[in-house]
């Protein structure tokens, strides 16, 4: 399985608005780290701002930071964010119409993609990033957070 270009810069570049713990991060910085496009990266990143998954800072200190904590963004929001939802339909035909051939192939690839997407939606961006995990709370009689020992 290989996915665009797009997604793979996507997942790298939440990985490391993860990493920075909440400071902002230039798309100069994500680009000389992996080497990757700066051009394409900024269409990315806008991508990633529009599915609420990062947020813009502008200005002179300006980058980017996540818009929500990691342990809450999974790798499919990441994917689909770029990607779009999964396609169902005929794998052969562009338009989604059924081939006149009755097809034995789809229900295989169509579990494949299930499996994967129930995979990416089990992953969080904390997770991966290597990231501990949030601490657990308790809530007290007025409704407000206590730590729990």
């Amino acid at each position: 399985m290989r996915w665009s270009k797009a997604t793979r810069f996507a997942l790298h570049a939440a990985l490391e608005l993860a990493r920075a713990g909440g400071e902002r991060v230039t798309t100069q910085q994500i680009a000389e780290t992996y080497e990757i496009s700066l051009n394409h990266l900024a269409k990315v990143m806008g991508q990633l701002v529009r599915a609420g998954i990062a947020r813009g800072v502008r200005g002179v200190g300006g980058g980017y930071r996540l818009a929500r904590d990691p342990a809450r963004i999974t790798l499919l929001e990441i994917v689909e964010a770029v990607e779009g939802p999964p396609e169902t339909g005929c794998s052969v035909r562009d338009d989604g119409k059924p081939c006149r051939v009755p097809c034995t192939l789809r229900p295989e690839l169509d579990e494949i993609e299930a499996y994967a997407a129930r995979r990416l939606q089990e992953l969080t961006l904390a997770q991966v990033a290597g990231l501990p995990p949030p601490a657990k709370t308790a809530r007290g009689r007025r409704g407000r957070k206590l730590p729990v020992r």
